[in-house]
C-alpha cells in the first residue's frame, strides 16, 4: 500500500497514523529505505507493508475522523509579549 506523506510529517507521524503506535516505525523505516531522522517532502511516496499490524482502534480513530498526524513546527516565532527575557528579572516588565 502506497501513501503520500503531507507537508511536514515526519516517520512518526506516519507511524502513528498508519499502525496507531510509534512501534512500527522501524517497518516504515526497513521498507522504505529510511532513518529516524529522515525529513520526508510532500506529497512523497511511502510504502506501507503488513497495515494489519497495530493498535486498530487508534488507527479507526485517525481514519473515520479524517485526522492526519503532523506534529511539524512552524517556523514562525511566537508572539513577543514583552520583556528582555534575559536572566536578571530586574524591572522587565514594570
Amino acid at each position: 500500500m502506497q501513501n503520500n506523506t503531507l507537508y511536514g510529517q515526519s516517520i512518526w507521524d506516519l507511524s502513528l497514523q498508519q499502525f496507531g503506535s510509534v512501534e512500527f516505525c522501524g517497518n516504515l523505516i526497513n521498507d522504505n529505505n529510511l532513518n529516524f531522522n529522515s525529513k520526508l517532502k510532500s506529497n512523497q511516496q511511502i510504502t506501507i507493508n503488513n497495515s494489519n499490524l497495530g493498535d486498530n482502534d487508534i488507527k479507526n480513530f485517525y481514519k473515520f475522523r479524517g485526522l492526519n498526524i503532523n506534529n511539524a513546527q512552524s517556523e514562525a516565532m511566537p508572539p513577543n509579549i514583552g520583556g528582555d527575557y534575559n536572566n536578571d528579572y530586574n524591572n522587565d516588565y514594570l
